[in-house]
């Protein structure tokens, strides 16, 4: 009724991994923080940082339906964002211009 249109999952990603994984959260955040400061792309930089809850289920949790379960979530952030990264590649022109961006209107 207020006709929002909808994401990619992301946020609702975040959300269970944050129920069930708590202690992944930190490392999210400063790999998060390192892409932006790298990359100045947001959507680049969070879906690249769910990578970091892979090894966090096994190093941290120890438990392989862990792993699975993340590896799962992950694969759907893969397929959900993968059009978008093609589309930020293709306004980029090369992957040198979608990492090295100097300005905000660079983004769009």
């Amino acid at each position: 009724f207020l006709k929002f249109r909808g994401g990619k999952g992301g946020a609702s990603c975040i959300g269970i991994l944050v129920f069930f994984m708590p202690w992944g959260i930190p490392a999210y955040l400063a790999v998060f923080g390192l892409l932006m400061l790298i990359t100045r792309f947001p959507t680049l930089s969070y879906g690249a940082a769910f990578l970091v809850f892979f090894p966090i289920g096994w190093f941290v949790y120890k438990s392989p339906s862990m792993m699975i379960f993340t590896a799962c979530l992950l694969l759907f952030i893969l397929l959900r964002y993968s059009g978008r990264v093609k589309e930020m590649k293709e306004k980029g022109g090369s992957w040198r211009r979608v990492v090295k961006r100097s300005s905000f209107k660079d983004r769009f």
